[in-house]
């Protein structure tokens, strides 16, 4: 279908979600984040809502895809995030994506990686979760994905503060704003279409 559908993305920093209530405002979908990974003992970290978010959003209703936030240094690291990823979901079905999300700029030189690197670390979690049966999905905003990202071949869910993107390339979703107020959430939320 061509109908576009209205979405949020959620993690622990929206605390606790009626997800009933964001159904009832007419939201179609929620992106969850798992968790992120590696933190400064090498761990990855399941969000500590995820559970509760995932169990909950699908008993409203909603259709459910996930992401990862990674910092990821290189491609073993990226492979192992995403078999993290996949045992954590233990089968569980998603509707949507998988998407990977790496967005550490400021200290990009301090990874000692090259764009190219960085793009093969992001192809490696993708392909990685393809594997195993589910969607990947490239997470980035206009300026990245115009400037180093290179992963045209894959669904993309593109950032974009604006009300009317001129993003030239194909995106399967938009993320449009992060200032989103939906009646079940008591913070901010971002807001994306699909």
């Amino acid at each position: 279908t061509n109908e576009n559908e209205i979405g949020i993305d959620v993690s622990t920093w929206q605390g606790d979600i009626d997800f009933k209530k964001v159904k009832e405002s007419g939201i179609d979908f929620v992106m969850i984040r798992i968790g992120y990974g590696y933190n400064r003992d090498n761990e990855n970290i399941l969000d500590n809502k995820f559970i509760q978010n995932i169990k909950n959003a699908k008993y409203a209703g909603l259709k459910v895809g996930i992401y990862f936030y990674s910092y990821a240094r290189n491609e073993t690291e990226a492979k192992n995030q995403a078999n993290w990823v996949i045992n954590m979901l233990n089968n569980e079905k998603l509707d949507l994506p998988i998407a990977f999300d790496w967005e550490d700029w400021e200290e990009f030189n301090s990874y000692n990686i090259s764009f190219t690197d960085l793009n093969n670390i992001a192809k490696t979690f993708i392909e990685t979760i393809e594997k195993k049966g589910y969607d990947g999905m490239l997470y980035g905003s206009a300026t990245y994905l115009h400037r180093i990202w290179n992963l045209n071949d894959y669904k993309i869910w593109l950032a974009h503060y604006t009300n009317k993107t001129d993003y030239p390339n194909k995106y399967n979703m938009w993320q449009l704003t992060n200032s989103g107020v939906v009646d079940g959430i008591d913070s901010f939320v971002d807001i994306n279409i699909l």
